[in-house]
Protein backbone atom coordinates (compact mmCIF):
# COMPACT_ATOMS: atom_id res chain seq x y z
CA UNK A 1 0.00 0.00 0.00
CA UNK A 2 1.35 3.73 -1.12
CA UNK A 3 -0.54 6.02 2.04
CA UNK A 4 -2.55 8.70 0.79
CA UNK A 5 -0.96 12.45 1.54
CA UNK A 6 -4.15 14.45 2.07
CA UNK A 7 -5.52 13.72 5.98
CA UNK A 8 -9.44 13.05 4.56
CA UNK A 9 -8.33 11.20 1.13
CA UNK A 10 -5.90 8.78 2.64
CA UNK A 11 -9.09 6.68 4.52
CA UNK A 12 -10.02 6.31 1.28
CA UNK A 13 -8.28 3.47 -1.50
CA UNK A 14 -7.89 2.53 -4.91
CA UNK A 15 -7.38 -1.53 -5.43
CA UNK A 16 -5.25 -2.49 -8.22
CA UNK A 17 -5.12 -6.24 -8.90
CA UNK A 18 -4.27 -9.20 -10.65
CA UNK A 19 -4.22 -13.14 -10.17
CA UNK A 20 -0.40 -14.73 -10.36
CA UNK A 21 -1.65 -18.10 -10.13
CA UNK A 22 -2.44 -20.34 -13.28
CA UNK A 23 -3.02 -23.93 -14.00
CA UNK A 24 0.44 -25.85 -13.02
CA UNK A 25 0.78 -28.86 -14.93
CA UNK A 26 -2.41 -28.79 -16.71
CA UNK A 27 -4.71 -31.59 -16.22
CA UNK A 28 -8.03 -30.92 -15.99
CA UNK A 29 -7.83 -27.54 -16.04
CA UNK A 30 -6.03 -27.33 -19.36
CA UNK A 31 -7.76 -26.81 -22.71
CA UNK A 32 -5.11 -28.76 -24.21
CA UNK A 33 -6.33 -32.64 -25.74
CA UNK A 34 -2.41 -33.47 -26.57
CA UNK A 35 -0.82 -35.89 -24.74
CA UNK A 36 1.83 -33.08 -23.21
CA UNK A 37 -1.43 -31.75 -21.65
CA UNK A 38 0.32 -32.50 -18.41
CA UNK A 39 3.16 -30.29 -18.68
CA UNK A 40 4.17 -26.72 -17.13
CA UNK A 41 1.70 -24.08 -18.10
CA UNK A 42 3.50 -21.46 -18.36
CA UNK A 43 0.37 -18.29 -18.52
CA UNK A 44 2.33 -15.52 -19.98
CA UNK A 45 -0.69 -13.79 -20.89
CA UNK A 46 -3.18 -15.19 -18.33
CA UNK A 47 -1.83 -13.56 -16.01
CA UNK A 48 2.19 -12.77 -16.11
CA UNK A 49 0.58 -10.09 -18.10
CA UNK A 50 -1.40 -8.57 -15.65
CA UNK A 51 0.74 -9.27 -12.68
CA UNK A 52 3.14 -7.25 -14.62
CA UNK A 53 1.31 -4.52 -15.14
CA UNK A 54 -0.19 -4.25 -11.41
CA UNK A 55 3.94 -4.46 -10.85
CA UNK A 56 4.89 -1.96 -13.47
CA UNK A 57 1.71 0.80 -11.93
CA UNK A 58 2.85 -0.02 -8.38
CA UNK A 59 6.52 1.29 -9.55
CA UNK A 60 5.13 4.47 -10.60
CA UNK A 61 3.61 5.53 -7.91
CA UNK A 62 6.87 4.55 -6.00
CA UNK A 63 8.92 7.08 -7.98
CA UNK A 64 6.30 9.82 -8.59
CA UNK A 65 7.75 13.09 -7.30
CA UNK A 66 4.51 13.52 -4.85
CA UNK A 67 2.17 11.25 -2.92
CA UNK A 68 -0.95 10.59 -4.13
CA UNK A 69 -3.95 12.32 -1.92
CA UNK A 70 -5.75 8.75 -1.53
CA UNK A 71 -3.95 5.66 -0.72
CA UNK A 72 -3.07 3.38 -3.19
CA UNK A 73 -3.40 -0.78 -2.59
CA UNK A 74 -1.46 -3.49 -4.97
CA UNK A 75 -2.90 -6.80 -4.51
CA UNK A 76 -1.83 -10.18 -6.10
CA UNK A 77 -4.68 -12.49 -6.01
CA UNK A 78 -4.31 -16.41 -5.58
CA UNK A 79 -6.76 -18.76 -6.66
CA UNK A 80 -8.60 -17.54 -9.00
CA UNK A 81 -8.10 -20.45 -11.38
CA UNK A 82 -10.19 -21.89 -8.99
CA UNK A 83 -13.09 -20.00 -8.40
CA UNK A 84 -11.38 -16.58 -7.16
CA UNK A 85 -10.98 -17.35 -4.28
CA UNK A 86 -8.12 -14.86 -3.34
CA UNK A 87 -10.43 -11.91 -4.63
CA UNK A 88 -13.40 -13.81 -2.57
CA UNK A 89 -11.17 -13.77 0.42
CA UNK A 90 -10.19 -10.00 0.08
CA UNK A 91 -13.50 -9.19 0.46
CA UNK A 92 -14.96 -11.44 2.81
CA UNK A 93 -12.46 -10.45 4.91
CA UNK A 94 -11.26 -7.11 4.13
CA UNK A 95 -7.66 -5.88 5.39
CA UNK A 96 -9.86 -2.12 4.72
CA UNK A 97 -13.49 -1.32 4.93
CA UNK A 98 -15.19 -2.16 1.82
CA UNK A 99 -17.16 1.08 1.99
CA UNK A 100 -13.87 2.99 1.86
CA UNK A 101 -12.53 1.60 -1.34
CA UNK A 102 -13.14 3.92 -4.19
CA UNK A 103 -12.48 1.90 -7.35
CA UNK A 104 -10.84 -1.52 -7.95
CA UNK A 105 -9.13 -2.12 -10.99
CA UNK A 106 -8.23 -5.69 -12.31
CA UNK A 107 -5.73 -6.67 -14.36
CA UNK A 108 -6.31 -10.10 -16.48
CA UNK A 109 -4.42 -11.24 -19.90
CA UNK A 110 -3.29 -8.33 -21.09
CA UNK A 111 -0.28 -8.69 -23.87
CA UNK A 112 -1.92 -10.44 -26.56
CA UNK A 113 -4.96 -9.66 -29.31
CA UNK A 114 -3.79 -7.48 -31.81
CA UNK A 115 -1.64 -3.80 -31.17
CA UNK A 116 -4.81 -1.58 -31.05
CA UNK A 117 -7.37 -3.94 -28.94
CA UNK A 118 -8.52 -3.83 -25.57
CA UNK A 119 -11.38 -4.48 -23.60
CA UNK A 120 -12.89 -2.52 -20.56
CA UNK A 121 -16.02 -3.67 -18.73
CA UNK A 122 -18.07 -3.60 -17.37
CA UNK A 123 -19.65 -0.59 -19.13
CA UNK A 124 -23.39 -1.03 -18.01
CA UNK A 125 -22.52 -0.97 -13.77
CA UNK A 126 -20.11 1.54 -14.02
CA UNK A 127 -20.57 3.97 -16.45
CA UNK A 128 -18.73 7.35 -15.27
CA UNK A 129 -15.36 5.03 -14.46
CA UNK A 130 -16.03 3.20 -17.80
CA UNK A 131 -15.81 6.46 -19.30
CA UNK A 132 -12.72 7.91 -17.72
CA UNK A 133 -10.80 4.71 -18.68
CA UNK A 134 -11.87 5.12 -22.27
CA UNK A 135 -10.85 8.08 -22.50
CA UNK A 136 -7.33 7.59 -21.06
CA UNK A 137 -7.67 4.03 -23.31
CA UNK A 138 -8.41 6.47 -26.58
CA UNK A 139 -5.36 8.45 -25.69
CA UNK A 140 -2.99 5.79 -25.70
CA UNK A 141 -3.88 4.57 -29.20
CA UNK A 142 -6.24 1.97 -28.10
CA UNK A 143 -9.20 0.78 -29.92
CA UNK A 144 -11.85 -0.07 -26.62
CA UNK A 145 -14.28 -2.85 -27.09
CA UNK A 146 -16.83 -3.01 -24.84
CA UNK A 147 -18.21 -6.91 -23.91
CA UNK A 148 -21.71 -7.68 -24.49
CA UNK A 149 -22.68 -8.67 -21.16
CA UNK A 150 -22.79 -6.81 -17.60
CA UNK A 151 -19.27 -8.33 -16.83
CA UNK A 152 -16.88 -10.54 -17.51
CA UNK A 153 -17.63 -12.46 -14.41
CA UNK A 154 -14.78 -15.16 -14.38
CA UNK A 155 -11.83 -12.77 -12.83
CA UNK A 156 -11.05 -10.98 -10.02
CA UNK A 157 -13.14 -7.75 -10.36
CA UNK A 158 -16.62 -9.67 -9.85
CA UNK A 159 -16.51 -10.10 -5.84
CA UNK A 160 -15.93 -6.09 -5.73
CA UNK A 161 -18.48 -5.68 -8.32
CA UNK A 162 -21.04 -7.97 -5.76
CA UNK A 163 -19.88 -6.19 -2.49
CA UNK A 164 -21.37 -2.98 -4.62
CA UNK A 165 -17.61 -1.83 -5.27
CA UNK A 166 -17.45 0.04 -8.54
CA UNK A 167 -14.60 -2.39 -10.55
CA UNK A 168 -12.98 -2.59 -14.05
CA UNK A 169 -11.55 -5.45 -15.97
CA UNK A 170 -8.81 -4.66 -18.62
CA UNK A 171 -8.38 -7.71 -21.25
CA UNK A 172 -7.37 -7.90 -24.62
CA UNK A 173 -9.41 -10.87 -25.55
CA UNK A 174 -9.01 -14.46 -25.42
CA UNK A 175 -6.82 -16.43 -28.00
CA UNK A 176 -5.43 -19.94 -28.96
CA UNK A 177 -3.43 -20.18 -26.25
CA UNK A 178 -5.93 -19.31 -23.47
CA UNK A 179 -4.91 -22.24 -21.01
CA UNK A 180 -2.66 -24.17 -23.32
CA UNK A 181 0.93 -25.09 -22.90
CA UNK A 182 1.54 -22.53 -25.38
CA UNK A 183 0.26 -19.67 -23.65
CA UNK A 184 4.28 -18.45 -23.45
CA UNK A 185 6.62 -15.24 -23.51
CA UNK A 186 7.40 -15.16 -26.82
CA UNK A 187 4.08 -15.08 -27.59
CA UNK A 188 3.28 -11.69 -25.69
CA UNK A 189 3.43 -7.98 -27.06
CA UNK A 190 5.30 -6.42 -24.32
CA UNK A 191 4.96 -3.16 -25.97
CA UNK A 192 1.24 -3.58 -25.55
CA UNK A 193 1.63 -4.52 -21.99
CA UNK A 194 3.09 -1.65 -21.11
CA UNK A 195 0.58 0.30 -23.01
CA UNK A 196 -1.96 -1.19 -20.83
CA UNK A 197 -0.01 -0.61 -17.47
CA UNK A 198 0.54 3.05 -18.26
CA UNK A 199 -3.18 3.35 -19.65
CA UNK A 200 -3.65 1.87 -15.25
CA UNK A 201 -1.35 4.31 -14.05
CA UNK A 202 -3.01 6.77 -15.37
CA UNK A 203 -6.20 6.71 -14.92
CA UNK A 204 -5.57 5.46 -11.01
CA UNK A 205 -3.23 8.12 -10.64
CA UNK A 206 -6.37 10.74 -11.52
CA UNK A 207 -8.30 8.64 -9.20
CA UNK A 208 -5.95 9.20 -6.49
CA UNK A 209 -5.59 12.53 -6.71
CA UNK A 210 -9.18 14.03 -6.92
CA UNK A 211 -12.44 13.72 -4.73
CA UNK A 212 -14.09 11.83 -7.11
CA UNK A 213 -16.68 9.06 -6.28
CA UNK A 214 -18.24 6.05 -8.63
CA UNK A 215 -21.60 4.45 -8.08
CA UNK A 216 -22.10 1.25 -9.01
CA UNK A 217 -25.13 -0.07 -10.29
CA UNK A 218 -24.73 -4.16 -10.27
CA UNK A 219 -26.69 -5.05 -7.79
CA UNK A 220 -29.73 -2.88 -9.47
CA UNK A 221 -28.94 -4.90 -13.00
CA UNK A 222 -28.27 -8.54 -11.57
CA UNK A 223 -31.50 -8.10 -10.04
Amino acid sequence: MIEGSDPVLKKEYIVIGGHYDHLGMGGEGSGSRAPEVLAIHNGADDNASGTAAVLAIARAFAKAEKLPERSVVFVFFAGEELGLLGSRSFVLDPPLPLDSIIAMLNFDMVCRGGSDTLYISPESTNSALYLMAKEKAMAEGFKTVQQNMISFGGSDHQPFLDKNIPALHFFTGLHADYHQVSDNPDRCDSVKASKVARLGWKLAWEIANSNITFANHYSEIKN
